[in-house]
């Protein structure tokens, strides 16, 4: 059996180290004819790795159990095991004592290309002191809803997505980030101003909203100096973006195939 091994920065283990646990159970590790990718680190390593390792099934080790780690680890929405638990998971593996979850990924064409994201794509004002302002069309199986928007920006989520901007209002009361069944949020970021309607009704705002997996989202950038759209694969410094951009999100029709051992 191959592993393609991904280690995170700060785990407190050493590559060498993790790599002496799978050849103690006879894995070799490889970057090419792998049988599934495990990735160690936080919940920022696991959503920069993940689509690049999308065609396989993907093992998620948290650090070691004692240390400090993201939301969506703390409450088991992706990570399922610690690097103390791995020495006793991997010979279940290998015996197929195993089962793999769909996690939704999420599309975004924009500039005749089209990307992908494992969580959340967002954008952000930078550096410059005008805030964002956007129209953001969204059609599901219920109708249309529209938003206007006047922030510092704004986020499109998987369930898997933004505990930091979707699902803080839940975080910071102690308590399991919401997850949107399969489907699409939808959230402004530090809003001075919104507008919201359903099927041409004025709505009531909410600062977060979720929408089905068959549902997609058009967001038109009505004005702006600089805006960067971040989440968009390797262009970690964010890509810059302006007034008329129109960018389109929905969920794909391929899916992460997390896999995690049968007990949990």
């Amino acid at each position: 059996m191959k592993v393609n091994l991904i280690l995170g920065p700060n785990v407190g283990i050493s590559r060498a180290g993790a790599e002496r646990l799978f050849k103690k159970h006879h894995i070799a590790i490889s970057k090419s004819g792998y049988d599934y990718t495990v990735i160690i680190g936080g919940d920022g390593t696991f959503l920069d790795n993940a689509i690049a390792c999308k065609d396989k099934p993907i093992l998620f080790v948290r650090k070691q159990s004692d240390s400090i780690n993201g939301a969506k680890i703390r409450h088991g929405i992706t990570a399922s095991i610690s690097f103390d638990e791995l020495d006793s998971v991997l010979p279940e593996i290998e015996s197929g004592a195993f089962k793999i979850v769909g996690e939704s990924i999420l599309e975004l064409d924009y500039g005749g290309k089209r990307y992908y994201s494992a969580g959340d794509f967002f954008v952000e004002r930078g550096q410059v002191k005008q805030a964002v302002r956007y129209h953001a069309i969204i059609s599901y199986k219920g109708g249309t809803f529209e938003t206007y928007g006047i922030s510092n920006g704004f986020i499109v989520t998987t369930p898997i997505g933004s505990t930091g901007y979707y699902g803080y209002p839940d975080v910071l009361k102690g308590a399991r980030p919401h997850r949107i069944a399969d489907g699409l949020g939808f959230a402004h970021i530090l809003p001075t101003k919104v507008a919201d309607t359903l099927n041409g009704r004025a709505e009531r705002y909410a600062v977060r909203r979720a929408f089905g997996p068959e549902s997609t989202i058009e967001v038109i950038l009505k004005r702006g100096r600089r805006q960067y759209l971040y989440g968009a694969g390797g262009e970690k410094e964010g890509i810059p973006i302006g007034e008329g951009t129109r960018l389109r999100f929905r969920i794909s029709k391929d899916k992460l195939k997390v896999l995690k051992p049968n007990y949990t």
